[in-house]
């Protein structure tokens, strides 16, 4: 393949991946401030459970998402009643969030002539190869989840914990 077709490719790759791993930047901080706040009403210690715990690679993404799930289910049944959809868009967010963090993107010809027809390619290796395959539309709609979803948490954190 033409090496200014995989520059171009690479790009896409890494604005697409960058955008999308900033954005969920803000999810999982309202979650880290949600389970925070949860566990401990003492501003000093919230601190530190922050900077201990839920701020740390020490715990995963999904993990604190299913903190936060049990955490809802069991004192805030309610607030997943009037968002019935957040938690599996939350897991569809993690899952795409894992798919541009450690799926490798492929720079293959066939790949190539996908790109140019506005399909950006990764591949998962799992005893097959396939490839996952991602579109503008698809860009848009998963910006538009983790937009939906930091209002939804920020919602949680004024009506619930503040």
């Amino acid at each position: 393949m033409d090496k200014d077709l995989v520059a171009r490719i690479q790009m896409a790759a890494y604005i697409y991946r960058g955008q999308l791993i900033s954005d969920l930047i803000y999810i999982e901080r309202h979650i880290d401030e949600a389970l925070s706040r949860h566990f401990c009403s003492d501003p000093k210690k919230r601190l530190e459970i922050m900077q201990v715990v839920f701020g740390t690679d020490r715990l995963g993404f999904s993990n604190k998402v299913s903190m936060f799930q049990f955490i809802c289910e069991t004192h805030y049944s309610d607030f997943l009643k009037e968002n019935p959809k957040m938690l599996s868009e939350l897991k569809s967010l993690i899952e795409e969030r894992n798919i541009v963090a450690h799926y490798m993107l492929d720079t293959s010809d066939e790949a190539g002539g996908a790109f140019l027809n506005g399909e950006l390619r990764f591949i998962k290796f799992q005893n097959k190869v396939t490839p996952i395959i991602r579109t503008q539309a698809d860009n848009d709609k998963f910006h538009q989840l983790i937009v939906k979803n930091v209002n939804v948490l920020q919602s949680f954190l004024l009506d619930k914990l503040l």
